[in-house]
């Protein structure tokens, strides 16, 4: 008789034959047994449902859902946890693989701390050039292995998000958490995950960030769907942000503002000079500047300039753009920085 899982594995998988094995492999050569692995195949039209197959019918943790219509990522994993049978929860990408103690660390870790959720790093992988190398950290040293409580969500929730917060991928979650909160994956927008996670930040009454290492990321595919973004694309996500931080929790607004206002002005200033002037020309139609209230608190003394000049440039109808480029062009901030000091 099947014994009940510890964990379930969800695993969105689209066209990823070329890399399919080797994730599976890290998923059976796991040191923690007491798992199921619900594999969501999302309408492959390469083999990459044989290959599930295959490995379903050496091993019953295996689990296939065989979709009918593509809805892309985001569907597919909730399509997953509709029927995950874990008291934990975890997803795995399918072009992407895992250490042999990765379930092993997750679960000890989520057990000792009784959080809500428990967040790992990553090691890059560059499928160009095949190097290894550590993921960006742009959180604190100070807020690792050790709980952080609902009081201190907003410190974290401050922070430039870096991958280790912006992805699903190599964290674990209470199933009740997320069933609990009626938490799933946005299927209208790209960037679901970064979505899904702001969500569990915000709401969660504890939880931990560790420093392992234990997520192999693959970057730099030429079908990822983060390299099709687009301005819409990220102007979407950023209305859905701001509803949701509306609907849960009111107080993290000027927070998300600020977030989204200082992101909008250093991706202006990277684009090209027309793509620039039409990002402008959108953020204005999306962010109503009178109803933003913005927390400078915060900021950095150079994010700080920025932000203020972003947001007359809004208020007053003033093209940002030209503005931006002498920004990143001559660095007007670091010498004023420089004669402050």
């Amino acid at each position: 008789m099947k014994t009940e899982p510890k964990i379930t594995i969800i695993i969105p998988v689209y066209n990823t034959e070329q890399y399919l094995r080797q994730c599976l492999d890290s998923i059976v050569n796991q040191i923690f047994k007491e798992f199921e692995c619900i594999c969501i195949n999302d309408c492959s039209t390469d083999n990459s449902y044989d290959i599930l197959e295959e490995y379903a019918e050496k091993d019953d943790r295996f689990v296939i859902i065989n979709l009918m219509e593509n809805k892309g990522q985001g569907n597919a994993r909730n399509e997953g946890i509709k029927i995950a049978g874990g008291k934990y929860i975890t997803f795995v990408d399918s072009d992407d693989w895992v250490a042999s103690d990765y379930l092993d660390i997750l679960h000890k870790a989520i057990e000792k701390y009784d959080t809500d959720f428990v967040v790992a790093k990553f090691s890059l992988f560059d499928n160009t050039t095949h190097k290894f190398s550590d993921m960006p950290v742009y959180i604190k040293k100070t807020f690792y292995n050790r709980i952080i409580y609902e009081k201190e969500n907003k410190n974290i929730f401050l922070e430039k998000l870096g991958m280790q917060l912006s992805t699903v991928c190599a964290n674990i979650f209470k199933k009740d958490f997320i069933f609990n909160n009626k938490m799933s994956f946005n299927v209208s927008i790209k960037m679901e995950d970064t979505l899904f996670m702001w969500e569990a930040i915000i709401i969660a009454h504890k939880f931990i960030l560790i420093k392992n290492a234990i997520y192999y990321y693959r970057r730099n595919l030429k079908n990822s769907a983060n390299s099709s973004l687009t301005i819409e694309d990220i102007i979407k996500y950023n209305e859905q942000l701001i509803l949701l931080n509306k609907n849960k929790l009111k107080k993290y607004l000027p927070n998300c503002y600020t977030h989204i206002l200082i992101e909008y002005a250093r991706d202006i200033e990277k684009l090209p000079f027309e793509e620039s002037k039409r990002m402008f020309v959108l953020i204005k139609k999306f962010i109503f500047i009178d109803e933003c209230i913005l927390n400078y608190n915060i900021l950095n003394l150079r994010d700080k300039i920025r932000l203020f000049i972003f947001e007359t440039c809004l208020k007053y109808n003033i093209n940002y753009c030209f503005i931006g480029k002498l920004h990143r062009n001559f660095n007007p901030i670091r010498l004023f920085i420089k004669n402050q000091n």
